[in-house]
């Protein structure tokens, strides 16, 4: 989070009140210190993940970013963006929230969304305007009523969203509470019942009932869940030891499942910690059932020198599929002293598919790293890694563009504080490897590639870094070269984090692993300091 630039700084500079009086006139104007926040995320979903949930079979893909503060002591504001992808499906969203905290009991809302849904490659363009009023008629006890009105359907394309939402809570004895919300519009009915009740401090029930009298709900176009009921329990049984286990029973129109979950995490000395979490799920479709288990075990050490976690996971799938798929993921790192860092990683997934062996698929990732920045001399920063990949995507996985490739990848970087406000950097990368076009077919061809990159980054005013980057390619199948420029700005948040965007305006990416030219355009960047 962020705290918005003062303005009563920069008025007592200019000589035209005293601070205590701009402060005192600031105050009155609603002008106190607030925190921001800003949050962006990335998730993939593989094919055939959901236990229950609609599935095409396809990825799906989704990034967003929100941004939210206080105004004043009642006026708060959000504001997010966010894009959905499935094959020839997107969902694309803005929206801004405006809420008024009228007295200790009322508050009220009001909110913008743009919205773009692209079904089967047709788009259509609608907007919704929405009122929310909630009263908190005693500690336990509030309320809301909502009201959505579509304001533009795009001729007619986009189908209208108008609905009234009622809700309520109740809390009651130590944090338990129930929840129920009612909906009625265009697009259906629906209703959601939740509750938690806390047998002790130690262990909590829940549960949760989704009905809605649409067939099918698609998860990409609607967020709400579907129709189906959810039980489970969380019990910490003592300082060493966490359990729960949940239920899920699931329907969409032709489709069903029900899925048993049970787990633990286990404490059994100081610095160690393990784990496992067991699956049995059932999933029922007019093409017929799928017998699903799956189980994994994780464990880890830490101390302040040495950090080790791994998990191991096994999924089988035996009826109208038959697959079987492991997966293990491996991080260490150590601090070697003050001035050295070593870091390493081993990803590993193989799945094996009884029925089509052409969907059979196989990753490998492994990383050796080191950074060097030396306690003494806080201008200096020397990064290095090494990494293996074999990649041999999965038939659904819509993101491997069009090639297998398995690659051996070194990696340097450095960075130097000229100045408090100057600082240079600049990369070096070199990649040996092979790929092939197609999946699990034809020729493997040289892959082998070269990459530089000098940057300059100015700190500028209130934080705001600004950098220019040059950056060049050459790959050796072709004897191509590839190159230009990438700008950016950035902002610090505290001492250990920086946040920004920028414009690359090369079709390459730094990160060798990725050997396609498809990287133009806008992106995110966070830098962390540890």
């Amino acid at each position: 989070s962020f705290s918005q630039a003062n303005p009563a700084a920069a008025l007592a500079r200019s000589g035209d009140a005293t601070g205590a009086e701009v402060r005192a006139n600031l105050a009155e104007l609603g002008w106190t210190r607030r925190e921001w926040t800003l949050g962006a995320w990335q998730r993939d979903v593989d094919q055939n993940f959901s236990v229950a949930r609609f599935d095409q079979g396809l990825v799906v893909e989704e990034s967003g970013v929100e941004a939210a503060g206080q105004i004043n002591d009642n006026w708060r504001l959000t504001s997010r963006y966010s894009n959905a992808e499935r094959g020839n499906d997107a969902f694309k969203q803005t929206n801004a929230l405006l809420e008024w905290r009228i007295n200790e009991q009322d508050s009220l809302a009001a909110e913008l969304r743009k919205i773009t849904e692209t079904r089967a490659g047709f788009s259509a363009d609608g907007s919704l305007g929405a009122l929310r009023y909630a009263r908190r008629f005693s500690p336990s006890l509030e309320g809301s009523i909502t009201g959505q009105k579509t304001l533009s359907n795009d001729s007619g394309n986009y189908r209208d969203n108008d609905s009234v939402t009622l809700g309520s809570r109740y809390l009651f004895g130590d944090l338990s509470s129930l929840s129920a919300e009612i909906t009625d519009g265009d697009r259906g009915q629906a209703t959601n019942l939740n509750g938690e009740y806390r047998l002790s401090n130690e262990h909590s029930l829940y549960s949760g009932y989704t009905w809605s009298d649409e067939g099918s709900t698609d998860p990409l176009f609607d967020a709400s869940r579907p129709s189906g009921l959810t039980l489970g329990q969380r019990w910490r049984v003592n300082n060493k030891t966490n359990l729960f286990n949940e239920s899920q029973s699931l329907k969409e129109g032709q489709s069903s499942g029900i899925a048993h979950n049970f787990g633990m995490d286990f404490y059994p000395s100081q610095n160690w910690n393990l784990g496992f979490m067991l699956q049995d799920a059932q999933l029922e479709s007019p093409l017929g059932i799928v017998e699903r288990k799956a189980g994994s075990i994780n464990g880890g050490y830490v101390t302040p020198d040495a950090s080790w976690n791994s998990k191991v996971e096994l999924r089988r799938d035996s009826g109208l599929e038959e697959r079987e798929q492991w997966v293990t993921t491996n991080r260490l790192l150590y601090r070697v002293n003050e001035d050295w860092r070593l870091a390493g990683r081993v990803n590993y997934s193989h799945t094996d598919d009884k029925n089509d062996p052409e969907a059979d698929a196989r990753f490998t990732e492994t990383n050796v790293g080191f950074s060097y920045r030396p306690a003494a001399n806080d201008r200096l920063n020397l990064l290095g890694k090494y990494t293996y990949l074999y990649d041999l995507s999965s038939l659904g996985q819509d993101t491997f563009t069009d090639y297998d490739q398995r690659s051996r990848i070194l990696a340097f970087e450095g960075v130097y504080r000229l100045t408090k406000r100057w600082e240079v950097a600049s990369k070096l990368a070199y990649r040996h490897g092979q790929a092939r076009l197609g999946r699990n077919t034809g020729e493997w061809f040289d892959s082998t590639a070269r990459f530089a990159a000098m940057q300059i980054r100015l700190e500028t005013f209130y934080k705001w870094d600004a950098l220019a980057e040059y950056r060049w390619l050459n790959v050796k199948e072709n004897d191509s070269r590839r190159l230009g420029w990438l700008l950016g700005v950035d902002r610090h948040i505290g001492a250990n984090l920086r946040i920004g965007a920028g414009y690359n305006f090369t079709d390459f990416s730094d990160d060798l692993t990725n050997i396609d030219f498809n990287y133009k355009g806008w992106f995110l960047n966070f830098t962390g300091v540890y």
